[in-house]
């Protein structure tokens, strides 16, 4: 007998974190609560209404780069990639704590329209079939 599939978990981030993800190679998001997800499992990236202008401001500082106008930010959800697990501490410049969870082969997607929501929420149909079709032509160059 089949198992069933797992449900697709999302985190809902303050935009340009989500283009640091996808853009930038921040592999770790930090939260104060540790992620439930099992390592190996995916995790959608969902780029919310919010913009960070403070993050904007450190991100260029440090890492050297122009992040663009916040209307060159899409909203929905934007990536897939695979939670790797948490940690509580780590030389890498993107960890700041408490809890750090470690992304691992994030896969920009074109970006799927819908509402976040806080902490982890369940990504449902229709918007589920959407990112599929869309994390599937990602992975295979649109076939």
């Amino acid at each position: 007998m089949t198992q069933p599939k797992k449900p697709l978990m999302a985190v809902t981030l303050h935009r340009p974190w989500p283009y640091a993800i996808t853009d930038l190679e921040k592999g770790i998001e930090n939260r104060p609560w540790r992620c439930h997800l099992t390592p190996g499992d995916l995790l959608a990236i969902h780029a919310g209404k919010a913009w960070d202008e403070e993050a904007v401001g450190w991100i260029e500082s440090v890492f050297r780069c122009n992040l663009g106008p916040e209307d060159q930010h899409p909203l929905g959800i934007i990536a897939i990639c695979t939670f790797a697990g948490n940690i509580t501490e780590s030389e890498d410049p993107w960890f700041v704590g408490p809890i750090g969870w470690q992304l691992q082969d994030v896969t920009p997607i074109v970006p799927v329209p819908c509402g976040g929501a806080q902490r982890l929420w369940r990504v449902q149909d229709p918007v589920l079939r959407q990112v599929r079709i869309n994390y599937h032509n990602a992975l295979h160059g649109g076939a």
